[in-house]
This record gives C-alpha cells, sequence and structure tokens, in this order.
C-alpha cells in the first residue's frame, strides 16, 4: 500500500498541475481514503470503542502520517534543491496541494478539533492559497512556507503516533523527531527574516506562523506530558 501511494504521489508530482481542477481532485480523493480506512482499522477492538469523532481523528492521523512519510524522500530533494538555489515552482506547488489538501478535509471530518488545531490548518490552507500566486525562484517570504512544509513532512511519526494515542502508544521518538524539526525550522525562519528586508508579505507570512507556531507548541508540550 505504501509503494503504491509513493507511486501515486510520484506520478501527481510529475504530471500534475498547480490548478484548483488537482486540488479539488486530490481533496475528493483523500476524503474517500476516510471511510476506507475507517472499515480497516474498524477490526481493532480498541477502535471500535472510540466514538466516532475519535476514530475520524484516528482516520485522519493515520492518512497525514502516512502521506507525509510517503513524500519525506521528495521532500528531501526538493530542501536540496531550494538550499542550491533551485525553486522549481511548479513542484513546489504540487506538493502543496497536497500538503494543503490533507489539513483541508481534516477539517471537514475531524469534529471537535483543539482550536489551535482549527487555526493551524486554516493557516496552512490560506497560505497555501497565497502561494499559488507567487513566483518562487523570486526571493520572497513565500520561500518560508516551503522550508516550513518540508520540515513538517519529516515529522510525519508525530500523526502516526497520535493516530495511535488511544492505544497507549509511547511518544518519546516522536518527541525527539518533533523537536529536532521545529527546531532546525524555526532557526532557519528567523536566518530568513534577519536576512531579508520587511515586506508586506513577510509580515503576512509571520501573522499566519504565529498561528502554526502556537499548534506546534501546544504539541510539543503535550508530547512532552506524554513522556
Amino acid at each position: 500500500m505504501k509503494a503504491l501511494l509513493f507511486a501515486g504521489i510520484v506520478c501527481v508530482l510529475k504530471y500534475a498541475t498547480p490548478s484548483v481542477v488537482w486540488f479539488v481532485f486530490l481533496s475528493l480523493l483523500c476524503a474517500c481514503a476516510y471511510p476506507v480506512l475507517h472499515l480497516q482499522w474498524f477490526r481493532d477492538p480498541v477502535y471500535r470503542a472510540l466514538s466516532f469523532d475519535r476514530k475520524m481523528y484516528v482516520v485522519s492521523n493515520t492518512i497525514k502520517g502516512y502521506t507525509l512519510a510517503v513524500c519525506s524522500p521528495i521532500a528531501v530533494f526538493l530542501l536540496y534543491e531550494c538550499l542550491h538555489g533551485v525553486w522549481n515552482t511548479r513542484r513546489i506547488l504540487v506538493l502543496g496541494h497536497i500538503y494543503a489538501v490533507l489539513d483541508a478535509v481534516s477539517l471537514c471530518m475531524v469534529e471537535r478539533m483543539q482550536v489551535s488545531t482549527v487555526v493551524h490548518h486554516l493557516a496552512v490552507v490560506l497560505v497555501h492559497a497565497q502561494n499559488c500566486l507567487q513566483d518562487f525562484e523570486e526571493d520572497t517570504y513565500a520561500r518560508c512556507s516551503v522550508i516550513y512544509a518540508i520540515f513538517s513532512c519529516f515529522a510525519f511519526q508525530v500523526n502516526l503516533q497520535l493516530a495511535r494515542r488511544f492505544d497507549q502508544p509511547h511518544f518519546h521518538s516522536a518527541y525527539v523527531v518533533y523537536i529536532l524539526c521545529c527546531g532546525f525550522n524555526w532557526a532557519w525562519q528567523l536566518w530568513y527574516a534577519l536576512t531579508h528586508p520587511v515586506s508586506t508579505l513577510g509580515v503576512l507570512w509571520w501573522l499566519f506562523m504565529a498561528a502554526i507556531v502556537y499548534d506546534d507548541v501546544h504539541l510539543i508540550r503535550w508530547l512532552h506530558a506524554q513522556l
């Protein structure tokens, strides 16, 4: 299944365009995965005992975790390109489509979501909508969101562990991974802010980032409490 998912994402990155049609198509594909995964999880007695909103929470994090895991090798290649001055707008936006779709569909499918998480997901979708108007070959603050999304892919283990949170999993490795990803991420964001002049887009990005970082800190504190 993972190999099929990886092949599908590679095909999307190769042939898709960063258009509204592709965003809608990927959203429908993601939404259809919910009932399929729900039926697979239903064989687990712990899962069956959960309320419906918690079941959707488990499904949502499972889908996001596996999708980000499969995207991670591609994200490594994209990070290498970006750090060497190659910012491929089409590839960045298509991968952004995938990332934003996960959060957009989750907002529709999961009830009783933490307020900080709702704000985080909304910020991701709005940032991606803004990014679709950008040319990443130009050195603007839009590049900050690319780096943030890349490091978020590397933290896929957190989502997979959160999907098992009702089955008493161990969060030690997820906590370490998340701390490292956030640390490197925030350091790069700070470096960019200190080495580039302030712009309207930059102020807008930092407003969105404040909402995203707030949720990240909330999750770090929660993971630490589970140790």
